[in-house]
């Protein structure tokens, strides 16, 4: 899947050629192969005429992606962002994220490293969002593919609406929901032990914006760590929680796979 436009674009400002004309000349070069050449092949043929490279416009599906390719460009929905970890090889400490991708039909694991683990981070991208991402590498992962940034690799996002929940929306024993919310107290943080293991959590009590609304959460081990992240007063949107019933009140819970955002683009843009 190539961006026609872009390529146009491209093509016109780099040779100093009419748009226009680039249209026509698309046209007679189908019409030269009696209709067998498709747009994006007469494409191909005149970037080609003009010395273009154009593989930084062809975009693949996540069902076209094998092992061992170099230097892929895709687009497509973010399903899920994993909280940011510290991996510790061979003495040296680096960050990772892993988002699992979909384009509506198929779905993939992108890992980014570092820089564009923390841009994730920094510029408090959203599930639900839509990636392109450039450069990437197709690795595989005890039988399971997986896109992997380089170091030429870049990331954009576009940000886009998706069903996130108020407090007076939630339900009992739902799974994998997105909530807006304010922290309005934070508990110390307390061990346990379960079945032979060691455990921790972290008790929150959060209302609605407005604060009209409250309920109690609890972030379970690895999401302890990110409550460290945010104070008591902050808006926050909690990504892949999960709710049970915990004597007749309804519990908002914190597992491995959830991630909290202190004070999120598309929260923000819905106080406005």
């Amino acid at each position: 899947m190539m961006e026609k436009e872009k390529i146009i674009e491209k093509i016109a400002k780099d040779k100093n050629i009419n748009k226009k004309d680039i249209e026509k000349q698309i046209e007679d070069e189908i019409k030269k192969y009696f209709g067998l050449l498709n747009e994006d092949g007469a494409l191909v043929l005149i970037a080609k005429r003009y010395g273009i490279d154009i593989k930084e416009f062809d975009y693949r599906k996540i069902s076209e992606l094998r092992e061992g390719m170099q230097k892929i460009n895709i687009k497509a929905k973010i399903k899920k962002i994993f909280p940011i970890k510290k991996i510790n090889k061979n003495g040296k400490e680096y960050l990772l994220t892993n988002i699992i991708l979909t384009d509506g039909k198929k779905e993939i694991k992108l890992k980014l490293w570092n820089d564009l683990a923390k841009k994730i981070e920094e510029e408090k991208i959203e599930r639900n969002w839509l990636i392109t991402a450039t450069n990437l590498s197709v690795l595989n992962n005890n039988g399971e593919i997986e896109l992997i940034n380089n170091i030429d690799s870049n990331i954009e996002f576009q940000k886009i609406d998706s069903d996130v929940r108020k407090i007076s929306e939630i339900k009992e024993n739902e799974e994998d929901i997105d909530i807006y919310c304010k922290v309005n107290k934070i508990l110390e943080e307390k061990k346990f032990k379960k079945d032979f293991r060691e455990g921790k959590y972290v008790v929150l009590e959060l209302t609605d914006i407005n604060g009209d609304e409250k309920i109690r959460a609890i972030a379970w081990n690895d999401a302890t760590e990110e409550i460290k992240k945010i104070r008591e007063g902050s808006l926050i949107k909690i990504e892949s929680a999960y709710t049970r019933n915990n004597n007749k009140k309804i519990e908002v819970h914190l597992g491995w796979k959830s991630r909290i955002i202190e004070n999120p683009a598309s929260q923000l843009q819905t106080q406005k």
